[in-house]
């Protein structure tokens, strides 16, 4: 038996391989074919690098949209040497499948400063703001070396993280705009009296103030014509209700077929959030007229 230092070698498996007589300083009576044998098991060799290793992750399973979000993870060199380098960055993201994806939400992106020495480990503990637009469920994914800084030689499968989180609607107002009344016919020129309802039915309070937009326009929808803006200024509770009048002055319009629209909150002052101008606008049918002219009481003198 014999020791032998391990050259250097692309890493990958082999086998040791002894030839006998390699210079053929014997004089043999018969072929020299048997003079080499190789080894039956093989020698996976590998070369000595870092291997960062992330766990511990930590993060509350359920959030509401817009939620300030606390991810804790740790990381460990489980390598045979040290990283080398100083600095590298993690990244957190939200994933709807757990693989880093092109759909997925990059939540942060952290750079941790120091190298890290064979059996070493680190702690993050990170912010984050759940996305406006996510609900349902989700996985928070964490990479650690995201960018690939470290040479670990491959050995990245267990560089990201994964936990569970649930993502609800966060509380929100809803203006719902209805029971417009209008005359059924109106005159050019005329004045014209109009009442309208609005209703919170989301679940926070509207505390904003906002404006009520009123149009005339063709029952088709087409020459939308503004009337006027009708402020609210001391926002809605929810589940509450206001009901507003306005008297407006109908513009020259050619005679036919109308409808009078109202839009609440025309502007988007109220974050609805998903109920953003789903249900902010109503309408109610009128015509315009022509004067009716009536003669009456008419009076001559008696004699010319």
């Amino acid at each position: 038996a014999r020791r032998f230092v391990m050259p250097t070698v692309p890493a990958g498996d082999y086998r040791v391989r002894v030839e006998t007589d390699r210079y053929g300083a014997n004089q043999e009576p018969d072929t020299r074919a048997n003079n080499t044998g190789a080894s039956v098991d093989t020698i996976s060799v590998g070369r000595i690098a870092p291997d960062l290793v992330i766990g511990g992750l930590q993060v509350a399973p359920n959030a509401v949209q817009d939620d300030t979000l606390t991810v804790k993870w740790t990381v460990s060199n489980n390598g045979q040497e040290g990283t080398g380098v100083a600095s590298w960055t993690d990244r957190v993201y939200l994933s709807r499948d757990g693989v880093i994806d092109g759909s997925d939400i990059l939540l942060g992106a952290f750079l941790h400063s120091g190298a890290l020495a064979v059996g070493g480990t680190y702690a993050s503990e990170r912010s984050v703001t759940v996305p406006r637009a996510a609900l349902g469920e989700f996985r928070i994914l964490v990479r650690s070396d995201a960018d690939g800084q470290v040479d670990q030689q491959g050995r990245t499968s267990n560089d990201l993280a994964s936990a569970p989180i649930t993502i609800a609607a966060a509380p929100a107002a809803n203006l719902v705009t209805s029971a417009l009344s209008a005359p059924g016919q109106v005159q050019a020129g005329a004045s014209v009296a109009l009442s309208w309802t609005v209703t919170n039915a989301g679940n926070k309070a509207a505390t904003e103030s906002w404006v009520d937009r009123i149009f005339v326009e063709r029952t088709d929808g087409s020459g939308r014509t503004f009337l006027a803006d009708i402020t609210r200024p001391e926002g809605l509770a929810a589940g509450a209700a206001y009901s507003q009048n306005a008297t407006i002055t109908m513009p020259q319009l050619a005679l036919g077929s109308y409808r009078f629209v109202v839009v609440s909150d025309f502007a988007n002052a109220v974050d609805e959030r998903a109920g953003e101008g789903t249900d902010n606008e109503t309408n109610t049918a009128t015509s315009v007229v022509s004067p009716n002219l009536v003669v009456s009481a008419v009076s001559a003198p008696a004699a010319a």
